[in-house]
């Protein structure tokens, strides 16, 4: 359970659906810190997923949004 008035990097940010393979689809609670660790990551990867600002560059991903990398990722 989150808390509202917690940390805010412990907040609620996002519900991911899980596909449900083996079962009925769950809410998965993602917190801030989830994403703020997906974005440290990619910036620690030194311009893999560098896009350039002249001329701007557009990134488009076909995975669905519930798609954790469409969510957090691309």
């Amino acid at each position: 359970v989150f808390d509202p008035a917690g940390p805010p990097a412990l907040r609620e940010a996002a519900i991911l659906f899980t596909s449900g393979s083996t079962g009925k689809p769950k809410g998965c609670v993602l917190p801030n810190e989830y994403f703020l660790e997906a974005g440290r990551w990619y910036a620690a990867e030194g311009g893999l997923c560098a896009l350039a600002e002249d001329p701007a560059e557009r990134m488009l991903t076909p995975l669905p949004i519930f798609h954790m990398n469409a969510m957090a990722y691309s």
